[in-house]
């Protein structure tokens, strides 16, 4: 049997999986928030705002969002059974299935959009992150923010597995699945094949210029604050981006 295809399709049976459903679950039900998170949170967002949580798996953000009061928030996922995880914590929210990179809302219809635990960088392709972030930028209004979270690559380059890994790709010897030099297949959760792509500070400055973004701030998650010795240990060292509309 030959190898899946790396797309979206293969990123949807991925989060379909039992045990991928079962960790997104768990965090939601027993972490909620990250400390970091509820910094930018409460400086960014306004409880009138209109949200998109995208990616919102379980509802891991949503569900304590619209607890603290941001009650106008779609939770959306491509995976549908985190849909259905999310729906059975909390049946107050609307949540839906949906696709980042086609998103079905009339253009200017958010406030804010957020886009957290490095979900935009689970998309595969360079073009395909850039169509979602230029439909992230559609449905949000002029001026409106978007928050997201990504690894980059510039404080990983001098490692000895990036170091083999550039050398795999200067030689063509890497899984041809692959697109870019940044992305992985890791195993994880008794799951093998999980995808993401680990990109350099310059790529993301890149795409969401492309896309109609201004960066009003972007900072590693570390110089915000330490989280709970049981939740750093799950976290990469990676960068929060807070970005907004340029007005036409």
């Amino acid at each position: 049997m030959s190898a899946k295809i790396i797309d979206n399709h293969f990123v949807k049976e991925v989060y379909n999986e039992n045990e991928m459903i079962n960790y997104y679950t768990d965090i939601a039900h027993n972490i909620g928030l990250f400390k970091c998170e509820k910094v930018l949170f409460q400086k960014y967002l306004n409880f009138e705002d209109k949200i998109l949580d995208i990616g919102c798996g379980a509802g891991r953000t949503t569900i304590p969002l619209y607890n603290r009061g941001y009650k106008d928030i779609i939770g959306l996922d491509i995976a549908e059974e985190m849909i259905k995880s999310a729906k059975s914590l909390c049946n107050s929210i609307d949540f839906v299935v949906g696709d980042a990179t086609n998103l079905e809302y009339d253009s200017g219809t958010f406030d804010k959009a957020i886009f957290s635990f490095n979900g935009l960088m689970l998309i595969p392709r360079r073009e395909s992150r850039l169509k979602a972030l230029k439909e992230i930028n559609r449905v949000l209004k002029t001026e409106g923010y978007f928050i997201f979270s990504t690894p980059y690559l510039d404080n990983k380059l001098e490692s000895k597995f990036w170091t083999s890994e550039e050398i795999k790709w200067q030689q063509g010897d890497y899984d041809r699945r692959l697109y870019e030099f940044g992305d992985l297949l890791m195993d994880d959760l008794d799951i093998e094949e999980i995808f993401i792509h680990i990109p350099k500070i310059s790529e993301v400055r890149e795409c969401l210029n492309e896309a109609g973004f201004e960066v009003v701030e972007y900072l590693p998650r570390l110089n915000i604050c330490i989280e709970e010795e049981n939740i750093e240990e799950q976290l990469d060292d990676g960068l929060f981006w807070i970005t907004k509309k340029v007005g036409k």
